[in-house]
């Protein structure tokens, strides 16, 4: 995993500085544990806006040109719901009303590296635990960020991947049923044939050829694959009791 982050300020040294000490932050680490990272920075909100849906980390100062920090902040969750928000800003009483679009922290101008050092050990940690839990899934211009709990089942058709969403739309992207199966937790997903990979979660019956979800779904079930899937639902069901 590479974790994208985002500088957004208009004041080039701050950027600069704050660059360096991400950098800093990400090389200190031993070679078996380091990170792969990429940095951008914007000197203005609307260039950011421009590329903004695939970043994981975004420092966002609140007191830019045109489109301040707040405004720009919007207008970001609608792109990008998922990626960690921190303001920069030398007045902290102004990034209280940043938390409104779910900022996590905010760093006073100038930022003092202990205190970037500790919210960077969170947010890293908070990445890889959304990482485990989740799946990006390629959108039109950018990455959707799913939580695994949430996908009732994955279905392959024509050469497309659907993922069917408990309670969402469905979303397709292009790639096999193997490379899905790979990037889900193979203790709660299963193949029930050589089309569907079935959240265990929800099954609510089975029976010798189909299955029923919670969500009303029925899902036919192969001679060749029952066998191997009833002792994956039996596993599974025997660890959740």
């Amino acid at each position: 995993m590479i974790i994208n982050i985002a500088i957004v300020d208009d004041e080039n040294e701050f950027s600069s500085n704050l660059e360096k000490s991400l950098i800093e932050y990400f090389e200190e680490g031993s070679e078996e544990k380091k990170i792969n990272y990429h940095i951008d920075v914007y000197s203005s909100a609307i260039l950011f806006l421009e590329k903004c849906s695939h970043y994981n980390i975004v420092f966002m100062d609140i007191d830019l040109p045109i489109i301040n920090g707040l405004q720009a902040s919007k207008e970001f969750r609608e792109k990008n719901e998922n990626a960690i928000l921190i303001y920069c800003t030398n007045y902290a009483r102004f990034a209280v009303d940043g938390y409104q679009y779910q900022a996590i922290d905010y760093l006073v101008k100038p930022i003092h590296k202990q205190h970037l050092r500790m919210t960077m050990d969170k947010v890293v940690k908070s990445i890889y635990s959304l990482e485990k839990a989740s799946i990006a899934i390629n959108v039109e211009k950018g990455k959707r960020i799913i939580k695994q709990d949430e996908i009732l089942y994955v279905e392959v058709k024509r050469k497309l991947l659907y993922y069917h969403i408990n309670g969402q739309a469905t979303l397709s992207e292009r790639k096999s049923l193997k490379e899905a199966y790979e990037s889900l937790d193979k203790n709660k997903f299963a193949r029930c044939n050589h089309c569907y990979l079935v959240n265990l979660d929800y099954v609510k019956e089975f029976y010798d050829d189909y299955l029923v979800l919670t969500s009303g779904d029925t899902l036919s079930v192969s001679r060749n694959r029952k066998k191997e899937f009833q002792e994956q639902l039996t596993v599974f069901l025997g660890s959740h009791v």
